[in-house]
């Protein structure tokens, strides 16, 4: 089931598509992105933000939970949330280049229920 979602627009870079976290019913949940592209970039990683979007760039990576390494460029890519990780209190999905330090997009994570 689909708890928050929020489509990508840009930070510094051009990106596209949807972020979305689903639940299993269990209590495991994952990070889905569909129609996803983002310009290439070194060392991009996956972040969910206490930031929401739309906030200065320099706040995204001020209190985060890294999900690693972006998979692709492009295309549907599932990331898991370790159980540990309370995304309730994340309010954004960042793309962040971890060798400058810098946003590529943003998705807000809206709550659907």
């Amino acid at each position: 089931m689909v708890v928050a979602d929020g489509r990508f627009e840009p930070i510094g870079y051009k990106g596209k598509g949807t972020a979305s976290i689903v639940e299993d019913g269990n209590g495991k949940a994952v990070l889905q992105f569909t129609g996803f592209k983002v310009e290439s970039g070194p060392e991009l990683k996956v972040y969910l933000s206490s930031a929401k979007a739309g906030s200065p760039e320099s706040e995204y990576d001020d209190d985060f939970a890294d999900l690693g390494a972006l998979e692709s460029f492009s295309g549907d890519q599932t990331y898991d949330i370790p159980k540990n990780e309370d995304w309730k209190k994340r309010r954004s999905v960042v793309i962040w280049c971890a060798e400058f330090s810098v946003g590529f997009v943003v998705a807000p994570l809206d709550r659907v229920r």
